[in-house]
């Protein structure tokens, strides 16, 4: 298979695959505080929790062991609520790491084909250059 690449579209690509990353990384270390945050948020509701049902049981003489706990802990919609609210930051953090993952690949890929249109241009003298796949397996 063989790709017609204009030099113009290549420069423009790679001027703007910078800014592009840059964004896109920058959304996924958002992301990935607002997950930690969410985490921290789940942690301390989840000590709350615990701290009522325990003062609650204390006041009823009621004895509540470890595992009653932890189950009336998690049965409690404040603690639904957060531990829904970590998994769709997690969801996010993932989605925007993986984005800012595929802009490097793109990045190194865009490299590539800068190197060898350029080599096949000085070689040949044109502004739009046909490079096969293959060459650019081999240049990586």
């Amino acid at each position: 298979m063989n790709l017609e690449i204009n030099k113009e579209d290549l420069d423009r690509e790679l001027a703007q695959q910078s800014a592009n990353f840059v964004y896109t990384a920058t959304r996924a270390a958002i992301s990935e505080e607002a997950h930690h945050q969410a985490k921290k948020e789940l942690d301390e509701i989840t000590a709350s929790v615990g701290l009522e049902i325990r003062n609650k049981a204390a006041e009823d003489k009621e004895k509540v062991t470890e595992k009653l706990l932890s189950d009336r802990v998690l049965l409690d919609q404040r603690v639904s609520r957060a531990i829904d609210y970590v998994n769709e930051t997690r969801k996010y953090m993932k989605t925007a790491k993986g984005l800012a993952d595929g802009w490097e690949m793109r990045k190194d890929l865009l490299l590539r084909i800068a190197h060898n249109a350029s080599a096949e241009m000085h070689a040949f003298g044109k502004d739009t250059v046909k490079t096969s796949m293959a060459s650019l397996a081999k240049s990586a």
